[in-house]
Formats: structure tokens, sequence, C-alpha cells
């Protein structure tokens, strides 16, 4: 068939089709060529940047088994609990860094309130690197937030003392009125008499951490430090667990209805409790649970 007897017989859309697919076959290979003219082939000093680079980003991305360094007496509350502290175990944690001037020792982080013996240890395997080297500026930045601008800090040994020691506060606690509690630093007129109405509630305090149970006591900057704290056993308010109805043993802390209803049916059904182990049977407490109940137990 001649050529331009071919070239009639088809259409023109095929013609036009054909066309444009000559054009996309040249547009590819001229920027094949301009690809390979101007832009050169990596060489080795490109791909040890590279390397480098990689290096670098890998250094800052999170991995479990590295190692931070934690200045806990420079720390703040979005920095803990961004490594795992809930809002409140942060704040309790500056609160009491804040209540003995600067942590001098990892032992003394065993005696914050309200963290996990998991955290607790976390804490202390980051802290270890920086605790030898406390920065003093910001253990003295800490008295002067306490009130104590006057107080100078010297590190010797590890230790750390005060030039001016403030007097021993000594307080019979379940003795003392609000007048006596306010004496604590940190301690105001309406904390004081919250801690006077859950005494008397609770039937008073057989030991320290006790305190630490009052409704806000874990929010308010206290120095304890140098308080000395008494308890008189012979002040306790007893509970007549053979003798009180569900709502006279709901009323204490450590007793909900649920367990006090407990409490009055197995008694209903047996008869009176003996000893302190006899209330196990009623199901109402675990050990634990009656272990902090058992100094206002009476069974007379």
């Amino acid at each position: 068939m001649p050529m331009g007897n071919w070239f009639n017989g088809i259409s023109r859309v095929e013609a036009s089709g054909l066309v444009l697919f000559a054009i996309a076959v040249v547009m590819a290979l001229g920027f094949r060529i301009f690809w390979h003219a101007w832009v050169p082939p990596l060489g080795s000093v490109d791909l040890k940047r590279l390397d480098s680079l990689a290096s670098v980003l890998d250094k800052r991305l999170p991995k479990e088994n590295r190692t931070l360094a934690l200045d806990i007496n420079k720390v703040n509350v979005d920095s803990l609990v961004a490594i795992g502290f809930s809002d409140k175990q942060a704040h309790i944690f500056i609160n009491y860094r804040t209540s003995i001037g600067g942590f001098t020792s990892l032992e003394q982080i065993d005696k914050v309130y309200g963290l996990s013996e998991a955290l607790r240890e976390k804490v202390k395997r980051w802290a270890a690197s920086t605790l030898p080297q406390i920065d003093t500026n910001a253990v003295a930045l800490l008295q002067k937030d306490r009130g104590g601008s006057d107080r100078t800090a010297t590190w010797q040994r590890g230790e750390y003392t005060r030039d001016d020691k403030p007097a021993r506060l000594t307080i019979d606690m379940n003795l003392a009125n609000a007048q006596v509690y306010e004496k604590l630093s940190g301690v105001g007129p309406t904390l004081a008499a919250r801690i006077v109405k859950y005494r008397n509630v609770l039937g008073g305090f057989v030991n320290r951490a006790q305190l630490f149970e009052v409704y806000g006591m874990d929010s308010t900057q206290i120095q304890l430090e140098h308080v000395v704290m008494q308890f008189d056993s012979l002040l306790i308010k007893k509970l007549r667990v053979n003798d009180l109805d569900a709502a006279a043993l709901a009323s204490h802390p450590y007793i909900d209805y649920k367990q006090a209803n407990l409490l009055i049916n197995y008694r209903q059904h047996h008869g009176k409790y003996l000893k302190q182990e006899d209330l196990l049977q009623s199901k109402a407490f675990t050990e634990s649970e009656l272990a902090r109940l058992a100094p206002y137990l009476s069974f007379d």
C-alpha cells in the first residue's frame, strides 16, 4: 500500500494520538539528558554527610534503654509529667523538694509521698549522674522560695547543712489545737482547722503519714523537716465493734457503709467479735485495710 494511502486511511483522532505520543517520547528523552547534565552523582562525601545526619537524628529519638540525666533540684512539674508522673505526683514531688530545701541524696526520694516503687527507682536511676554535682545555686533558690533568704547553704561530703538551723518544733498530734498546727510552715488557719476536724473524726492520729490524709496537705508547701511529732495512744478514741450500729461504724474514715453492714450481718449471725482476726471472717476488709484500722478497734 502506498505511504500516502496508509496515512489517509487513519482517522483524525488516531493521527492526534500518534502526535501526542511522539511529543511525550521526545520530552522524556530530553528530561533524562538534562538530569545527567545538571545533577551530579551522589559521591562519597555526600554519603558521609547523610550518615552523620542519620546518627544525629537517631540520638534525638527516644529509646527505652537510653539513660537520662535528671537534675531533681531543677526539674519542674511539666517535665516530671512528661517522664511519667501524674500531675498530682509531680506537685507532691516539687512540694517535698521545697520543704527539705533541695535533695542531697538518692535516699530522700524514698520519702516522697505517693510514688510507686517503679517510679522511685526510675527517678533514682536518672538522677544518679547529676546528684553528686548538685547546683548549689538551685538549692539556694529553693531556700529563698521558702522564705529563708538569709539562710546559706554549704555542701560537705554530700551533706547539706544550714548556718542557721531552725529550732525544732514538738507537737503532740492528739492534743494540739488549730493554733499549734498553724506553726507548721505552709499551714494556714483553714488547713489547721481541717487537720483538727479530721483528727476528731478519725479518733486521733497514730502515725505521721496520717497527716497527709487531710485534704489539701499533699498540695501545700509544708516543712516538716524540723517537726517532732508525738502520738499518745491513750488519747485514741476506740470503736466498740460489738456495740455500734452500721451508721456509727461508717462514720469512721476507714469504714464505708458496705463494710459496716457486712460487720453487722456477721455479728448478728456469729456472735460478738473477740479479736482482730475475727473481722476478716466478715469479708469486710482486706488484711491491709484491717491493719490500718486496728489501732481504733475495741472488743469490750
